[in-house]
């Protein structure tokens, strides 16, 4: 089967030009990429959620939390990173920062220590819901 032959039949098939009832193409719906990989788009559809920040905003203060309020070595040093390359690609640090400070390493550890860095460590927990923790709410060793 030559390439253009494949896309056809493709096409006909997404479009459903086979006589599929709508029902049948929903679940059929699937698209091949340059690997081969086979993915399904109902379910990618499914796992997609846009929400405004008010709706972010009002679950975040109406969760009761489950986990601790201590800030774990690993997402110290996600957030160290994170900050440190945000700082790096310009953005403008949260601190009065010295003279003889110049490596941004250093500053978003002194931003940490401060805890005004403006970031959000989401945990997920093992029913696949999560918990959204402000920095400056975590105990920092």
């Amino acid at each position: 089967m030559s390439e253009s032959e494949y896309e056809e039949e493709v096409d006909s098939q997404i479009s459903g030009d086979e006589g599929d009832t709508e029902d049948d193409r929903d679940t059929e719906l699937s698209s091949h990429d340059d690997d081969g990989i086979i993915s399904n788009k109902k379910n990618l559809l499914n796992e997609l959620k846009i929400l405004s920040h008010n709706e972010t905003y009002s679950q975040y203060y109406s969760k009761i939390r489950i986990t601790k309020p201590f800030l774990t070595k690993y997402e110290k040093a996600k957030i160290l990173g994170i900050r440190s390359q945000m700082l790096s690609n310009g953005s403008h640090p949260m601190i009065n920062v010295s003279n003889d400070i110049t490596d941004t390493l250093d500053i978003a550890k002194e931003e940490l220590k401060q805890g005004v860095i403006p970031l959000f460590i989401r945990r997920y927990l093992p029913n696949k819901e999560y918990e959204d923790w402000r920095i400056e709410e975590l105990v920092i060793n």
